[in-house]
């Protein structure tokens, strides 16, 4: 099992998607609450070594997405959010640049 960084724990089943040189982990679902957790990472399986995606800009939060990776952006196909109320909602797809 791969070690993670804290802020990365409180979620279940994120999409991932491979560039040829780390693994994009995005979203999921929460852990410990209805929610789902915004955000990602990037891990560099060589390096060993992780880094945060930031929520700035990014796609709202899901599970149950696709992802693809275009070798510049990630597109976010569709997916499932829910909110502190535990409404469920489908949403539409997105994209998410990262530098």
């Amino acid at each position: 099992m791969i070690p993670r960084p804290a802020w990365l724990t409180n979620r279940q089943t994120p999409q991932m998607a491979w560039t040829g040189k780390y693994i994009i982990i995005w979203s999921g679902s929460g852990a410990l609450n209805p929610t789902v957790p915004i955000g990602g990472a990037l891990y560099d399986p060589v390096a060993k070594q992780w880094w945060r995606i930031p929520d700035t800009g990014a796609p709202a939060a899901r599970y149950s997405a696709g992802l693809v990776w275009t070798g510049t952006e990630l597109l976010v196909v569709g997916g499932v959010g829910n909110n502190k109320y535990n409404n469920v909602y489908f949403l539409a797809g997105a994209r998410l640049v990262i530098p």
